[in-house]
Formats: C-alpha cells, structure tokens, sequence
C-alpha cells in the first residue's frame, strides 16, 4: 500500500525538560512508518530537538503554557506539504503494535473520513519503556463507536490518535 499521500504531525513541549519526554519523541520517532511534521514550542531560548526529529521540524519560542497543544497542531497542519491527501495526528509518546498501520489506515481512509487508529491502549508506569511492552500485557480497551486500527503503546492517555 503506497502511504505517501499520508502524513503525520505531532507537537511537541516540554518547559520542565524532563528527560523522559524527550526519550519517548525519540522511540516515537524511530518506530514512525510515515512523514512527520513536529511543532516544538520552547519556552526558554533553548530547543530540545534536531533537524533529524523529524522530516519538518518546525519551532516556536512562547510565554504562555495555556492551549499550546491545540495552537502547535494548528501550525503542524499548515506546514503539511501539498501533494499530502491525509494526515494522521498523533501523540508523540505513542508506538504502534503492528507495522503496517499506515497502510491500512490509507486504505481505510479512502471509505471514512475519519478514524481513530487503536483499539487498546497501554499505559505505562513512568519507569516503563514503550519499547518493552508485548501485546499480552493488560491493556485498557478504548472508546466504543469507531472503528479501531490497531493497538498503541503509551507512557501517558493525553490526546488521542486519529487520522484525518
């Protein structure tokens, strides 16, 4: 399945700088089958992110913590390139199970406007990595009414993962 019409934007903030946000971007970024475009908001003169985080990487400097989720996703899908026909809006702490996610998310997005990419989700304890966790392992089920993709993988429940 030819997912390059598919793109996925993500932002990403981390005023405290803790060091496990940055490390699950970077397992987010490494098991990502598509294009990213990341919006990084720093509140400091300083950014936490390279060039090589992601295929467009945009950054912002700010002074308010209030709403900077919805505004930064906002700015992601302006910086989307043209020839893109779909977008997939994803927390970027989140590891799909299954590899082929995109293709089948492409595929099924050609019959429905919108879905939501998982049917289970995992949360983890802070000390967990995201890299270590099996799909035996108890999962919460998510929400009724759409339907489900896949299984994730997430060090926290903050957004959702749908694809547009």
């Amino acid at each position: 399945m030819n997912t390059g019409s598919l793109w996925a934007i993500t932002c990403y903030f981390n005023p405290v700088e803790y060091k496990s946000r940055l490390e699950n971007y970077r397992v987010f970024r490494k098991h990502l089958a598509v294009p990213l475009v990341t919006v990084e908001w720093s509140l400091g003169p300083t950014f936490q992110l390279g060039s090589g985080d992601a295929d467009i990487l945009v950054q912002l400097h700010g002074w308010s913590l209030m709403w900077q989720k919805e505004r930064l996703l906002n700015i992601a899908v302006q910086h989307v390139p043209q020839t893109c026909e779909c977008i997939a809006w994803l927390d970027c702490d989140v590891v799909f199970e299954e590899g082929d996610w995109a293709g089948r998310a492409r595929a099924a997005l050609d019959q429905y406007p919108l879905l939501r990419l998982f049917n289970k989700r995992y949360d983890l304890a802070r000390e967990e990595s995201i890299e270590r966790v099996s799909a035996s392992d108890e999962a919460e089920e998510a929400f009724e009414g759409a339907a489900p993709l896949q299984e994730v993988r997430s060090p926290g429940w903050h957004g959702l993962v749908v694809a547009i």
